[in-house]
Order: C-alpha cells, then sequence, then structure tokens
C-alpha cells in the first residue's frame, strides 16, 4: 500500500524510502514485535535525515509511509486527494510516533528488560 499511495501523490512509488524506514523489521520482526520497529524510524528523528540527505518527494514519500502506518484502514487516495493535505495528516501521524506514551515499549514489556531496562525508543527522540 505504500507504493501504491506514494504512486497516486507523486507519480513515483519510492520502493527504497519504505525500505530504509522500515529496516529494523529485520532485527524486531512484526510477527514477535509487532510495531516496534517504528520506533527508530517513523518520527522526526527519520524524517531529519531524510530531509538533511535527499529530495522534497523523497521526504513527502516517508511521510506518506508513516501516514499509512498510523491508520492503515483509511484510503488515502480518497480521503486526501492532493498532496498538500499530507502535511497535516503527517503531523498528527508523527505526533503518535513520537509520544512515548505510544510506544509499543508499554506492550512489550520483556523487550525492555532483555536490553537491561534501557528503552531503544530513546534512540529515535
Amino acid at each position: 500500500m505504500h507504493i501504491r499511495d506514494c504512486k497516486f501523490f507523486l507519480g513515483s512509488g519510492y520502493k527504497d524510502v519504505h525500505i530504509w524506514l522500515d529496516q529494523f523489521t529485520k532485527m524486531f520482526p512484526t510477527g514477535i514485535f509487532n510495531d516496534y520497529h517504528r520506533t527508530f524510524l517513523h518520527n522526526h528523528y527519520g524524517i531529519k535525515i531524510l530531509e538533511d540527505t535527499m529530495n522534497k518527494d523523497i521526504v513527502l514519500a516517508a511521510k506518506i509511509h508513516i501516514i499509512r502506518d498510523y491508520d492503515d484502514k483509511i484510503d488515502l487516495r480518497k480521503k486526501y486527494v492532493k498532496k498538500e493535505d499530507i502535511e497535516g495528516v503527517y503531523k498528527k501521524a508523527v505526533m503518535w510516533f513520537n509520544d512515548i506514551r505510544n510506544m509499543d515499549i508499554h506492550l512489550y514489556p520483556d523487550i525492555i528488560k532483555g536490553w537491561g531496562g534501557k528503552a531503544l525508543v530513546a534512540l529515535a527522540i
């Protein structure tokens, strides 16, 4: 769905940025750790890296990815018809992912115990 959404809004799927954002699923598989991989780059930190190194459309593709992960039940193509609408929705989504109260560390306390009580999410904030 990430690629489909980006093709609709940007004319390209930007597959590489989606792979980059989800790179921590290799370390924290979603079947075991649910959405924990999102604590690393699905936030202001990840977007800042892209803003400093990539063009505006790649940054927008990352924001679309984050919105899709925030609410995968909506059809972005129907709800937000212009790419200008994406920025406002992204701000809501990234607030969710940046709020430590919403991080999976609360759902998976064993992860934190396994890392000596230190939250990996601290790296992403």
